[in-house]
Formats: C-alpha cells, structure tokens, sequence
C-alpha cells in the first residue's frame, strides 16, 4: 500500500536522501506505518540500500518490533558487514531482545 502522501518520494526513486528525510518527517508526526512504507518501497531502487535498511531498523526497534529490526539490520550489514554503527546497533538490539519489559 501506497502512502498517500509520497509524491515526491515516488517521482525520484533511487533519492535516498528524499527518502529517509520523509520517513523522518512522517515518524515525528506518528506515522510510522506511513513512514514504514516508505522507507521498504524505497529498496528496490536505492543507490545506498544499507541507508534505508538501517533507519528502517531503527524504527521497528523504537516500535518494539525486535526481531523485525534485527533481521533489518541483518540485511544492512550483508551490505555493510565491516560497518562499526551497524555492528553496535545490532548489538544493542539483540541486548534488549534478551532483556524482557525493558524499553
């Protein structure tokens, strides 16, 4: 499903930029499905897919989709294996999977 409000997104694909700035902008007004949306719809043509997989990540994990940001991440760092960010962000997810009723 489309996000209604992606124009801009949709008429320049591979513009990750655009893309994760949108995503941004549609969390801090609490439409993480519409920001979901667009950050997977931007996969396919991304120039720097590591970008996308890694905010998309990030917003799984603050929704409390763990396993879901991890496997996210896990895409990223096929990408990106030697990446140190993506590493520790990684690291933390799997911490607080381990760690029940902890925000």
């Amino acid at each position: 499903m489309r996000c209604r409000d992606d124009r801009a997104a949709g008429a320049y694909p591979a513009f990750d930029a655009g893309r994760l700035n949108f995503a941004r902008w549609l969390h801090d007004q609490k439409r993480n499905d519409d920001a979901e949306t667009i950050l997977r719809e931007g996969l396919p043509n991304a120039a720097r897919p590591s970008d996308l997989y890694q905010a998309l990540a990030l917003l799984l994990a603050e929704q409390g989709k763990l396993s879901e940001a991890v496997q996210e991440l896990a895409k990223a760092l096929i990408l990106l294996p030697s990446n140190t960010r993506l590493l520790q962000l990684r690291a933390v997810l799997r911490k607080k999977q381990q760690v029940p009723g902890k925000p």
